[in-house]
Formats: structure tokens, sequence, C-alpha cells
């Protein structure tokens, strides 16, 4: 990898093909090696281990073909990612995975080309059952008492027997628990997960073909970041050492082995793509300097809600400052903020990179004052590749509207 400066000069030399509009810049070879990584660190333990990547953390067409790729599974909880999915994949690979909430007649469709359907409410299990023309294999998603998703332990039982009463197959059972990312909680989860596997499988009479544990890894990041998190930040190896363990240990003496799942998105994404934008005002507030950017915070992710996102001034990157800065983003929002205690010097012009926006920050931004930013394939060097997708339009925003009955120009 070229030392920083190098890169930096090579950054600000892409403004030639992306008119000094601020882009996102995918790594690819960053988000490879993400993959490639968490994957063999598990396969090193418990073999039988499958990737499935969260579509709805960004679902940019060009990544999720990388995973296809890559080998990887697509987990999908709408039928317009399951569509999306089948785009990027051919429909028989059966590499699909739906975790979707609102039942439909596409969720038989995936069961049919041997995706995978985690059901989790009644209502999702009554339209797989009456839809499906022959026998397929369901899955089960269970939830916990303090979540609005899945099933209940205490209802499994009933699951259980109305999949049985229809002549259906349990193929498997996942689980996803937000909040916390720490080895304790995955923990915790994989030792429920690996009980109630124990306990259904002797209620069936069968073994489960996997184990779905969901996602919510932590993921690589820069150091700036990662000290706002504290200390517990596992890496890809810990967490398979506590996980791929667990279910190894069940599992070694039984022939056949279930196929464990995870389905990471931000740990696979978040530090993949940075953002590279522009300084447009510098103001003098009080005790702090304020500097307003091309962006917002609304591109950058959910993550820069609640922690300040690593900033570098490509154009002077040694230059620093006895006073903070709060980095803003464009829009009218006094909560629009990207970085609230940048120790740099920023001036109106200068050039920056903005670090770890990956996760749900296309998949969620939308036309929020300013269309789409374009995104561009660099590699670890920051070389452009290839565009990705190209700057949203006004015809972004209006297309499909009416005014009186009229349709609107596009």
């Amino acid at each position: 990898m070229e030392h920083k400066e190098l890169r930096f000069q090579r950054l600000l030399s892409n403004d030639e093909v992306t008119n000094g509009e601020p882009v996102y810049l995918f790594n690819a070879d960053r988000f490879v090696r993400n993959f490639v990584d968490l994957q063999t660190e598990f396969r090193k333990i418990y073999p039988n281990t499958r990737i499935a990547y969260s579509y709805k953390t960004n679902h940019i067409p060009g990544i999720c073909k990388l995973v296809d790729t890559l080998g990887g599974y697509a987990e999908v909880v709408s039928s317009t990612e399951a569509d999306l999915a089948y785009y990027m994949t051919a429909r028989n690979t059966g590499r699909v995975i739906f975790n979707g909430l609102i039942p439909g007649k596409y969720m038989v469709d995936i069961l049919k080309f041997d995706g995978k359907v985690n059901v989790e409410s009644w209502e999702g299990l009554k339209c797989v059952l009456e839809n499906a023309e022959k026998q397929v294999k369901i899955g089960i998603r269970i939830g916990e008492e303090d979540s609005r998703f899945g099933f209940l332990e205490s209802e499994l039982f009933k699951v259980l027997s109305k999949i049985t009463e229809a002549k259906q197959i349990v193929a498997g059972i996942h689980c996803h628990v937000g909040g916390s990312r720490s080895l304790q909680t995955w923990k915790k989860k994989t030792e429920r997960m690996l009980r109630i596997a124990r306990d259904v499988e002797n209620i069936l009479g069968y073994p489960l073909e996997y184990i779905d544990l969901g996602g919510h890894l932590f993921g690589r990041m820069d150091e700036e970041l990662k000290k706002q998190f504290g200390d517990d930040i596992p890496t890809f190896r810990e967490y398979a050492e506590t996980v791929a363990t667990l279910v190894r240990d069940t599992y070694e003496k039984r022939k056949s082995m279930p196929q464990l799942i995870l389905e990471p998105g931000t740990a696979l994404i978040a530090d993949a793509v940075s953002i590279l934008a522009t300084v447009q005002n510098v103001k003098i507030r009080g005790m702090k300097r304020v500097a307003t950017l091309d962006v917002s915070s609304h591109d950058c992710g959910m993550i820069a809600d609640y922690k300040n996102l690593t900033v570098e001034n490509i154009s002077a990157p040694d230059l620093k400052s006895d006073i903070p800065t709060v980095i803003c983003g464009y829009t009218c929002m006094e909560e629009d903020y990207i970085n609230r205690e940048y120790m740099g010097w920023l001036k109106t012009g200068d050039r920056v990179l903005i670090h770890n926006c990956g996760a749900y920050s296309m998949s969620m931004k939308g036309n929020f004052i300013f269309p789409m930013l374009a995104m561009y394939m660099v590699n670890d060097n920051y070389e452009i590749q290839e565009i990705m997708r190209e700057r949203g339009q006004l015809s972004d925003i209006t297309a499909r509207c009416a005014i009186g009955g009229r349709r609107c120009a596009t």
C-alpha cells in the first residue's frame, strides 16, 4: 500500500474524473478482505460456515454482485431485495435467505428455487403453508421477550406442529439480536440457539440443516473511531473462537453437521466506503469553528448520529488547530453532525475524506435535499477502477409523480 500522502495526491487528481463533486469511494480490495477473512476464521474451526451479506445495509448492485462472485449468500428482507438478489445471481443457486416481516407469495418462490425463508409470524407461516404447491423446507425465526421480531420460545411447539401437520419440513432456525455486538452477547445467543436446536430436533425426530445466527458483529475500523466504542471490539478471530467453537463442540460427533450461517452487513461494508467531500464555508461560533460540507450526515449512515466519524483533510493533512471544529452537513437540520470535535484546520475549498460510511448510507439516504452521491470503485491506493453509480438527478425525485393528474416531466 502506498504512503498516505501519495494516496491523498491521487485522490485530488481523481477530481478530473469526479468533476470535484462529492462521491462515495468503495474500496473493493478492503471489502473482499473483510469477507474472506471473516469466513476463513470461522471455517478454520467450523468448516460448514456460510456468509450471507445483508442487502439492507448497502444494496448497491455492484457490491451485491461482488458478494455473489465470492460465493456468498444474499440476506434479504423484502420482495424488492429478493428480486435484486435474483438479478445478481442465478435463480437456481439457492443462495437467497429471506428474513422479512411482510408475507407474500414471493416467499414460496424463494423456497421453490431452493432458497431459505425464515418465517417470523403466524401470518408468514400461513402464507407459506397455503401457497406451497409441493413440500418445502421452512426456517423459523426465534425472537426474545423484549423484541418485536420472531416467534417466542413458548410458541415453538405450536409452530412445529403446524408445519408437521401440513407435511412440510423444518430446515433450520434463525435469530438476530440487536444492541450489543460483544463476545458475551454472541456467546449467550449461540448457546441459546444450540439449546433450542436440540429441543426442536428432539420434537421433530430429524436433524436441522442450518442454524442462522444473524449479524450484528463489529467490523474493522480506524483507531480514532474504535476508541469511541471502548475496549471491547472483538476481532473476526475472537468472534470465531467464541461462536464457531461452541457449534463445533456441539456437532463434531454428528455425521451430518448443520450449516452455520452468519448475516453480516456492517462488518463487511462499513470501513470499505469513504466519502470524498469539500468544505463549503467555515464560521466562528464562540470557542468553536463550524465547517459545512457538501455532504450530510445522512450520506454517512446511522453511525454519524452517535459517533464522530474520522475526517482527514487531504488538501492540508498536517495542519492542526488549537480549537475544535464542528464538521456539519449541508441540511437545514441542527443535528446534522459528522464530527463534533475535529482538531485539524479546515478552510473553504479543502477536500476531505470521511471514513466508515458504508453501512446504512446509500440504502437509507434517499433524495433528502440533494439526490444521491455517485459511487466509484477504488483499490487500496484510491485508484479509480470504475463507476458503480452515477450521481442522482432531478428526475430521481420527479419520476412517477403527477400534478393535477398529469405525469411530471423526467
